[in-house]
């Protein structure tokens, strides 16, 4: 479920509250429902005027825009918006909120028609190349997943949820 938010004769942009549906250089798994209704689903979304800053429900840009590096190597906007996330995540800060004209440069779920996304899944309908999209990217968080345990646990430390000494 997303919400689109906006104003008539008000100065900022729509707001597009996206949840799990569509995220900074992602989306959401396809857990219910066909990959044509997901792709209906973000086709519709991306139809909002460029200007919408997106909302996402979870932080997960650095991931995804790995991914999306992945996908698209040679995609300019994916290099420079992965240097500009690594940056802000070692300054600890959001890289939420994006714009739909940003994510349409870079996420590769918004770009399922461009031909080095379908070059890369082996696809051309556009729900199946979305469809492709998501069984890599569940085979590229499984690769990754070894190293999540660790990060979550220096978080938890320089959150101060545990103690580095040892517990007598």
């Amino acid at each position: 479920m997303s919400y689109f938010l906006w104003e008539d004769d008000c100065p900022d942009p729509p707001a597009l509250f996206s949840g799990d549906a569509l995220s900074v250089a992602g989306c959401g798994l396809c857990l219910e429902g066909s990959a044509q209704q997901m792709y209906q689903s973000l086709a519709e979304l991306g139809t909002l005027p460029p200007e919408t800053k997106v909302f996402c429900g979870h932080e997960h840009t650095l991931s995804n825009l790995e991914f999306a590096q992945k996908v698209e190597p040679c995609n300019d906007h994916v290099r420079a918006k992965l240097s500009w996330a690594k940056k802000r995540d070692e300054d600890d800060v959001p890289t939420v909120p994006s714009t739909l004209g940003e994510e349409r440069l870079y996420n590769p779920f918004l770009r399922v028609a461009e031909e080095p996304v379908r070059k890369f899944t082996g696809k051309a309908v556009p729900a199946d190349v979305l469809e492709a999209l998501y069984k890599e990217r569940a085979r590229f968080e499984q690769a990754g997943e070894p190293r999540q345990p660790q990060a979550r646990a220096l978080l938890a430390l320089q959150w101060g949820l545990l103690s580095a000494a040892p517990h007598e």
